[in-house]
């Protein structure tokens, strides 16, 4: 029994939505391929993420998100059943922050990295220096620059939160699947909000709160972070399936819990019995799962 499900962020849908939701698709493809071919639920989750990652519609590694002094932070993390974990948090310069999160699982003592420390360790590991910024997010970020420049502090932080409100994509995508063993495996990675302070940390690299993964479920979830923090999603919706609920009866009933505190968000679960969730409270939220058999 092999399965897997991809996301590439909740929010409005947005002009191109059709083409991220095909891109999600491929990314749970390649998963699958891996799966089909013997290899490890975590491995599948880092391949898969990695497309998502290279792919410049996303808010994800390349194309990422340009903070407002002109850099790109992105975080990453990834676990799995056996409570192995990986983070980095504002790591820099490097293209795909998921497979810095797998190495660091796999060779650290540590489980989480921040910033330039995270950057370090990736080029420890080999990991070659990349600029993930495209033409396209420099434009935005230069624009928003101008605007901020031109407001007090007190108008910044007013900008920065109806920013969040109103922003097309939420950023965030992530993967979660089970291997040919029934074991399960999450991760997910971002490139942050549109208007990101620098230092500002979101819900992606907090274990428990975007990705969560232990022998009854996997989860990843995208949104607002502020909001997805404040109720631990991912392990919400894995201690709803502990308790006794399917994945698509805990996705639901999480969401209906952020809600309760104004969050927007969406997540996506496998449960032990290999059932897959999703739900959100957005307009939109790009996904594709995938069964075999």
């Amino acid at each position: 029994m092999l399965r897997i499900v991809c996301h590439g962020g909740a929010g409005q849908k947005g002009p191109r939505y059709d083409e991220k939701n095909s891109v999600v698709r491929k990314a749970a493809e390649v998963g699958m391929i891996l799966l089909r071919a013997g290899r490890p639920a975590v491995e599948a989750v880092e391949a898969a993420i990695s497309l998502l990652e290279d792919d410049p519609l996303l808010n994800a590694g390349t194309g990422s998100y340009v903070q407002l002094d002109g850099m790109v932070r992105m975080d990453a993390s990834i676990m799995d059943q056996h409570l192995n974990v990986g983070s980095v948090i504002g790591i820099h310069d490097v293209k795909n922050p998921i497979q810095v999160a797998r190495k660091l699982m796999e060779l650290s003592v540590h489980s989480v990295l921040e910033g330039d420390l995270a950057t370090e360790f990736a080029r420890s590991e080999g990991f070659e220096s990349y600029d993930p910024r495209t033409m396209e997010k420099l434009e935005l970020w230069l624009q928003l620059r101008k605007r901020f420049l031109r407001e007090n502090r007190l108008d910044l932080i007013k900008s920065l939160r109806q920013q969040v409100k109103t922003e097309e994509t939420l950023g965030t995508v992530g993967c979660v699947a089970m291997d040919d063993n029934g074991f399960l495996a999450a991760g997910t990675s971002t490139g942050g909000l549109m208007v990101d302070l620098p230092g500002r940390v979101g819900d992606v690299p907090l274990i428990g709160c975007g990705t969560y993964a232990n022998p009854h479920a996997g989860v990843s979830c995208t949104g607002t972070g502020e909001y997805i923090i404040k109720v631990c999603l991912a392990k919400t919706v894995a201690d709803h399936v502990r308790g006794g609920l399917p994945a698509g009866e805990a996705c639901r009933l999480a969401i209906e819990e952020i809600g309760q505190v104004r969050g927007h968000a969406g997540v996506i679960c496998i449960d032990r019995a290999g059932r897959i969730g999703h739900a959100f409270n957005t307009e939109g939220l790009t996904f594709c799962e995938l069964q075999y058999p």
